[in-house]
């Protein structure tokens, strides 16, 4: 479950520097990141309720993601792209 975690992480900083640098598809690209986001926060919670990851590190990392999710909207608003509502 670590190694899946980790994998998301890396992913999202690869789309990250692509969507950074490459305008062409960089909505999509954000999108994916918000998507690979979610699935990190799933992957988290589930490590945490199997007592893979312990509650300070949870709580962290989980922090963390909140502000990178925040960070991200902002910049999927200044291109246009229309996040859900929840």
């Amino acid at each position: 479950m670590t190694q899946r975690i980790e994998d998301h992480a890396l992913d999202i900083v690869e789309l990250l520097v692509v969507a950074r640098y490459q305008r062409a598809g960089r909505r999509m690209r954000l999108d994916e990141v918000n998507l690979r986001l979610e699935r990190m926060r799933h992957l988290l919670r589930l490590a945490r309720a199997s007592q893979v990851c312990p509650a300070p590190s949870f709580e962290g990392a989980m922090r963390a993601l909140e502000e990178i999710g925040r960070m991200l909207h902002g910049w999927r608003q200044t291109c246009g792209a229309n996040p859900v509502e929840n």
